[in-house]
């Protein structure tokens, strides 16, 4: 079953199917056949009633999503291209990729224990869904957070992702698809 998403941008509205199989991203494209002509989500700018408050949802758009290793660190900004994700995507022969947290379930501060135990409960969640999973550590530009463990899900399906989200109580996820630009995906 494919859902449709409604995107407004500056220039046009359109429909466009996303992808509800982990996978399916890599061999169709999440945002369908044409990479060049796919459409950059901007969540924040889509007419979506969500419960998140205006100043967490700059912070979370303005947040640095660092990937660990890779085989060199590199940080991801919503709405940003990014190069290394790219070759990433390349060498891994995928078309998409999440940056997951399981900490702070809703943003609300939890005992440093039962981050552990969520992170670890992700990990176990998203190392058969797949192709290669990247340590990585969300930051708040405005340093009133602590950093948030989280990985890098490669191949993963925009639909998986957000069902991977709901599942770990997350406001928000960022998620890219073949043009490596992360994309902050609300869930509330």
């Amino acid at each position: 079953m494919n859902q449709k998403l409604h995107v407004n941008d500056d220039s046009f509205s359109r429909s466009l199917d996303t992808a509800d199989r982990v996978g399916e991203c890599s061999r169709q494209g999440a945002l369908g056949s044409n990479p060049a002509r796919s459409v950059v989500l901007r969540p924040w700018r889509v007419d979506v009633p969500t419960e998140i408050a205006p100043e967490l949802l700059a912070a979370y758009q303005t947040a640095e999503y660092w990937v660990s290793g890779a085989p060199e660190s590199f940080c991801l900004r919503v709405g940003h291209y990014s190069a290394p994700l790219a070759q990433l995507l390349q060498e891994t022969n995928c078309r998409c990729a999440a940056f997951v947290s399981a900490h702070n379930p809703f943003s609300e501060p939890s005992p440093a224990r039962a981050n552990r135990e969520a992170h670890e409960r992700l990990r176990r969640t998203l190392v058969p869904q797949t192709t290669c999973l990247i340590d990585g550590a969300g930051r708040d530009a405005g340093g009133q957070w602590p950093d948030e463990r989280s990985f890098l899900a490669i191949g993963l399906g925009l639909d998986a992702s957000k069902i991977v989200g709901e599942q770990f109580g997350q406001n928000a996820i960022v998620w890219a698809g073949s043009d490596a630009i992360p994309r902050l995906i609300l869930l509330r």
